[in-house]
């Protein structure tokens, strides 16, 4: 089936098939670009659980990755519902409170903060370590997983309640 896209816009001046093209093969581009991301991601994330001293599979299933996560950071259970605060904001209230869902957000940017400083720790690495672990995931993650610069030390002294 073929659009006449002249007869439907009144503009005969512009040639739709190619800008259409154009735009897909863009949109191929980035797609494939998107695919490779969460490829390195996924292996990324099973490097670093085996660093950590995990199965590398346990990065891959949702929420039990946020809970052997919080274990990885050596934080107490409660950390994991902070980390899922979001979901479980949504499931509940769907998305009648708005407010709520803020709150939510923050107390899941915070816990994730409060893990990766645990686990600044544990690599022998100062607040700003943890500050970029956290804003910049998709960079820091690989960094830490694929080097062998950055090894866990169990041995570090952590609080289970986080920074308090």
């Amino acid at each position: 089936m073929t659009y006449d896209f002249d007869s439907i816009l009144g503009q005969s001046n512009i040639n739709w098939e190619s800008i259409l093209a154009t735009l897909g093969g863009i949109l191929l581009i980035v797609g494939i670009i998107l695919l490779a991301i969460v490829v390195l991601m996924i292996v990324a994330a099973c490097k670093f659980y085996k660093k950590a001293g995990k199965e590398g599979w346990q990065a891959i299933i949702p929420f039990y990755n946020d809970w052997v996560y919080v274990e990885i950071a050596g934080l107490n259970w409660w950390w994991f519902l902070l980390l899922i605060a979001t979901t479980i904001v949504s499931i509940v209230f769907g998305n009648s409170v708005a407010g709520l869902k803020t709150i939510a957000y923050v107390a899941m940017i915070f816990s994730f903060f409060v893990c990766n400083y645990n686990i600044a720790k544990k690599l022998h690495k100062d607040t700003g370590f943890a500050v970029l672990l956290t804003i910049f995931p998709v960079i820091m993650f690989p960094i830490v997983a694929f080097s062998k610069n950055y090894q866990f030390d169990h041995n570090v002294e952590i609080s289970k309640n986080g920074i308090f």
